[in-house]
Formats: structure tokens, C-alpha cells, sequence
């Protein structure tokens, strides 16, 4: 693993003292309004706790449901829209990073850049705006993740190796910025690297790629010393909180990462402070969601449960539906139309994580969620 101290402070090369300022060469573009525009009805709604790390970037974050597990210790807004380079990541910064005051921000974008044919400067010039634009909004931690290597687009590797070591130059000896380099290990395993670490496409990561990530990545937050988030009180005992997903309250076929349904009513209709957080992809069908293909499981989080209390979880989906839960430890994992949880107990962030995985026969569904408080939470 490469962890490189750097900054996005006073950085030096955004701009000659001749030429413009990086920004000024980099359009904001928004190609993605009405995903953008949904989380920010959702977060108008009912915005996430601030000071929480805003990963952002393209379908490379929204696919990473792992990540809410690597990041549980501080918690996380998940802000990954597929296909999107450097300029709209710089032109929704307002909406997607900096409204939530993350402690600290994690971008991987830019091999879409590279995909789209734009040269080495015109990347690192991107690049440049970014890192201008955080530092002028608020001086925090920046962890870049640099253009990973991938079978699909082996052949512009030369383009985006040229973006990785120009921007680690540019950066270099300047505290505050930190580059999380899982190169090295997608390298060592063959060049192109191995495709085991990718999804069928050769282009996304698989679950051992993302693996990598959730190391390198990790360890390089937690080198950052923010502080861990303290458990939450929870629901009372014998609170019960049920969630009717085939009314997802958005027309769009596709439920992603980062969107969320929080304080979720009990059963008195009550506020519970417990949050559905998505954090992977579904698809929004008349039965509810269901999982988008084989390669990323479907993946919610339960949020604001009191780590020592003990809870019962029933999920009702199809009969092709295995449910995967980790919370206190890793259950064994349930299959069929009713998987029922019992006698669990959250992470100590309070928390549980779920991931909905298709069979050989069918999609996964997921169509309704009914939680239960049993005993241990604060009365």
C-alpha cells in the first residue's frame, strides 16, 4: 500500500504566476441534474448528521457497498453517479460535498476523462480546479484515490499512469491532501490486472477488487485521526418500525447509492430516528426493489439503533432472494420469500448492513422491512 501526505492546501501549481487559474479552463458541467436533484430533495427533506466523509465520484463510488462498512466508524454520504468526469463533480460540489460539512472527502473520478479522450493537462487541470475549490470552501482532508487500472481500458493505461504520477507530483511535500494508491496492488497481480478483480465488463470492480479498495482506502482515513462517531440511544424496547419499499417515493426505475429514507416512522407513527440508508443498487419494480444484475449485490443500512440492545429483522422478498447481514458479527445467511434475524445485536456504531444477493434463478427482492426493538434499549 502507498500513503502519500499531501495537500490541498496552498497548493502550489494550480496556476502560474502568468497563467490562469486552473478553474478557469474547466467548464462546471451537469449532465446529471435528476439524480443530483434527488438526493437534494431527500437531503432537504431530512438531511444526513453533518460532519460525517463525503465519498464522491463516478460509478465506481456508486458501486462500492462495501464502503459503508469501510467508513461505518465516522459514517458516510455516498455521492458516486455513474459515468461522470472531473468538471461535474467540480459543478455539483455545492450539492453533493460541501451543503453536509464532511470532516473529510473522498474522490475517485477522472478515468472517465481518460475515457472520453481528454490529454493528460486537461486531467490534472480538473484536478487542479477540484483541489482549488474544496480549499477555498473549507480547509479539510482531501483522499484521493487515483485512476485504477482496468481490463477494459488497458490500452489508455499510458494516459491515466500520466494523470496518477503528475498528480502525485503536484502534490507532493504539501500537508492535508492524502492519495489512498491502490495501484500497486492491481498491477502485481498482471497487467492488465487480473480479471478477478473485475465485473464481467472488465471495467468495474468485482468484490475482491473492491477489497483492495476498502484496505488501502481505509487505512489511509484512519490514518487521518477524525474522530469516531459515539453510539446512538436507539428506539425503546418493543419498538416496532416497518418499511413498505414497493412505494419508494421517487418515479426513477433505479434506487442508488446514498439515497435514504430517514426517521423512519414506528408503529405508533411516531419519528424513530432510524434511518434506510441505500448503499447499493436496486431496481424499483411493483414487488418493491430488486437487485440489478449479478456483480453488486443490492445493499441497505440500518442506522440509530442502540448497539446493546437485541433486535429481530424481517425481510420479505421473492423466493431467489438471499439476505447477508453484518452487525455486531457476520450472520449466516438467510434465503427465501421471509428471512427473519433474530436475537441480533447492531455493529457498535449502530448499525446493521445488508446485502440482497440475486440465486442462479432470479433476481433478489426486497419488499418490505419490519424491525423490532426486544430488550437492552434505553426505556
Amino acid at each position: 500500500m502507498v500513503i502519500l501526505l499531501l495537500s490541498a492546501c496552498l497548493f502550489p501549481s494550480t496556476a502560474s504566476d502568468t497563467g490562469p487559474a486552473p478553474c478557469a479552463d474547466v467548464p462546471e458541467d451537469r449532465r446529471h441534474d435528476d439524480l443530483v436533484r434527488r438526493w437534494a430533495t431527500q437531503d432537504d427533506a431530512a438531511p444526513p448528521p453533518k460532519g460525517q466523509i463525503v465519498v464522491v465520484g463516478s460509478s465506481s463510488i456508486r458501486r462500492w457497498e462495501s464502503a459503508a462498512r469501510t467508513f461505518a466508524p465516522w459514517g458516510m454520504v455516498q455521492r458516486g453517479f455513474g459515468g461522470s468526469v472531473l468538471s461535474e463533480v467540480i459543478g455539483y460540489l455545492d450539492t453533493l460535498v460541501l451543503r453536509h460539512e464532511p470532516s473529510a472527502v473522498v474522490v475517485f473520478s477522472g478515468t472517465n476523462d481518460v475515457a472520453e479522450g481528454d490529454d493528460v493537462n486537461t486531467v490534472v487541470t480538473a484536478w487542479r480546479c477540484l483541489v482549488e475549490r474544496l480549499d477555498e470552501a473549507k480547509a479539510l482532508p482531501l483522499v484521493w484515490i487515483p485512476i485504477t487500472p482496468t481490463p477494459a481500458r488497458w490500452r489508455a493505461w499510458s494516459v491515466a499512469d500520466a494523470v496518477n504520477t503528475q498528480v502525485a507530483r503536484d502534490a507532493e511535500g504539501i500537508p492535508d491532501l492524502f492519495i489512498a494508491d491502490p495501484v500497486p496492488q492491481f498491477l502485481a497481480t498482471g497487467q492488465p490486472p487480473q480479471d478477478a478483480l473485475f465485473a464481467e465488463d472488465g471495467l468495474h470492480l468485482s468484490e475482491a477488487g473492491y477489497a483492495l479498495w476498502d484496505r488501502v482506502v481505509g487505512d489511509t482515513v484512519r490514518a487521518l485521526g477524525l474522530s469516531e462517531r459515539s453510539a446512538p440511544a436507539g428506539p425503546p424496547s418493543d419498538t416496532t418500525i416497518t418499511l413498505d419499499l414497493t412505494t419508494w417515493p421517487t418515479s426513477s426505475r433505479t434506487v442508488v447509492a446514498g439515497e435514504a429514507l430517514r426517521s423512519l416512522p414506528d408503529s405508533d407513527g411516531l419519528p424513530s430516528r432510524v434511518d434506510f440508508v441505500v448503499s447499493g443498487g436496486f431496481l424499483r419494480t411493483p414487488e418493491g426493489l430488486a437487485t440489478t444484475d449479478g456483480n453488486v449485490p443490492g445493499a441497505f443500512v440500518l442506522t440509530g439503533l442502540s448497539p446493546s440492545a437485541s433486535h429481530t429483522l424481517r425481510l420479505h422478498g421473492g423466493p431467489h432472494t438471499t439476505a447477508v447481514l453484518y452487525g455486531a458479527s457476520k450472520e449466516p445467511p438467510l434465503t427465501g420469500k421471509t428471512m427473519v434475524f433474530d436475537e441480533i445485536k447492531p455493529n457498535r456504531f449502530g448499525e446493521f448492513h445488508v446485502d440482497i444477493r440475486r440465486s442462479h434463478e432470479g433476481l433478489g427482492q426486497l419488499s418490505r422491512v419490519e424491525l423490532v426493538v426486544n430488550e437492552g434499549a434505553t426505556p
